[in-house]
């Protein structure tokens, strides 16, 4: 429903991400890897909401805005800023659906109502999804001709700029092992978390690989991989490391 909504072409959505609350002050770095591994290829990203129902806590498109740009001050790769382009969809399915596109700065101020509510961040658009987005989604005329109205932020654009993320991701992951030490072994035991660990600093040897083999959006998604075991083994308190700053 989501896809259909916005008249983006379903093919060139790539994986499909969550954006989640903070857990015991730690935000998962999850989304913004998809975006940009999507990115990379020119895709899509559909980004979810986190629905906690038992707490009676639904995210509304606002805030998984201002999580995805406190991400973006984190990680500082310049993947995403107040003009970049985003469609914000609520109530996906019903009988009065609300789709807009804009800037992010533009619908961090707009009220899209009641949830459930979900985000796209456009990847290289198709004229005729341009079109789309404007006719659909109320998208400013300058979607289509360029990515966005200034220099900053947007999508990723490039094999040089692919090459310059794939050496990032894998110096990053190498300082995160350096800086690893394990907090709690009894709580899944010694062997289930070596297990996990082990199959992280595969995911970091195939990005490697795939770097110095000029694959380098495999190495992207590879080096992704590897970030979402360390950072779930974190999240459940398991181990502590540290992204270089």
């Amino acid at each position: 429903a989501v896809v259909g909504l916005t008249g983006l072409q379903a093919y060139k959505f790539g994986r499909t991400t969550t954006i989640t609350y903070r857990e015991a002050g730690l935000l998962s770095e999850a989304p913004y890897r998809a975006i940009a591994e999507n990115s990379a290829r020119g895709l899509h990203t559909l980004c979810l909401l986190d629905v906690r129902v038992e707490e009676g806590r639904f995210m509304t498109i606002r805030e998984g805005l201002e999580l995805l740009l406190e991400l973006e001050e984190e990680r500082g790769e310049g993947l995403l800023g107040p003009d970049s382009l985003a469609v914000g969809i609520a109530r996906a399915g019903s009988e009065e659906p609300v789709v807009r596109a804009g800037t992010i700065e533009q619908l961090l101020e707009q009220d899209f109502g009641p949830p459930p509510h979900a985000l796209v961040i456009p990847g290289e658009l198709h004229f005729l999804e341009a079109e789309a987005l404007k006719v659909l989604a109320g998208a400013p005329d300058w979607v289509g001709k360029r990515a966005v109205p200034s220099e900053s932020g947007g999508p990723l654009r490039g094999a040089r700029r692919a090459k310059d993320l794939a050496g990032k991701y894998v110096s990053n992951l190498e300082f995160a092992f350096s800086t690893l030490s394990i907090k709690d072994k009894k709580a899944v035991g010694q062997e289930e978390l070596e297990y996990v660990l082990d199959m992280a600093r595969r995911y970091k040897e195939d990005a490697e690989s795939f770097s110095e083999r000029g694959e380098h959006i495999t190495s992207i998604a590879a080096a992704s991989y590897a970030e979402g075991l360390l950072d779930a083994l974190r999240l459940l308190g398991l181990v502590d490391f540290a992204w270089p700053s």
